[in-house]
C-alpha cells in the first residue's frame, strides 16, 4: 500500500440489530485536527491542502461508498513547546 493509499480509521459507529430491507442513519464527525500529522520542524499540528476521500464500509478490505472532499488551505495547531529540551 503506498502512502498515498494509506488509510485510518477516524470514527465508527454500531447499528443496531437490523433485520432486512431496514436501515439506520448513523451520524459521525471528523474535525480537521482528526486528519493532521504533527510536523516536528514547525512544533504543530497540520492539516494539508488538497484532496481527501472518506471511505465508509464494513472494515478497510470492504469498502462500500466514498466521499471526497478538498481542503483549500493548511490548517495548523501550535504545541506549547514547554517538554521541548534545552540544548
Amino acid at each position: 500500500m503506498s502512502l498515498n493509499n494509506a488509510r485510518e480509521l477516524k470514527a465508527f459507529a454500531k447499528t443496531r440489530e437490523l433485520q432486512p430491507n431496514q436501515s439506520e442513519t448513523l451520524t459521525m464527525k471528523i474535525s480537521l485536527y482528526d486528519l493532521a500529522s504533527y510536523n516536528e520542524a514547525s512544533q504543530a499540528w497540520e492539516t494539508a491542502p488538497g484532496k481527501y476521500t472518506i471511505g465508509f464500509g464494513a472494515n478497510v478490505e470492504d469498502i462500500r461508498a466514498t466521499a471526497p472532499f478538498q481542503l483549500s488551505k493548511q490548517y495548523t495547531v501550535k504545541c506549547h513547546d514547554v517538554m521541548k529540551p534545552n540544548m
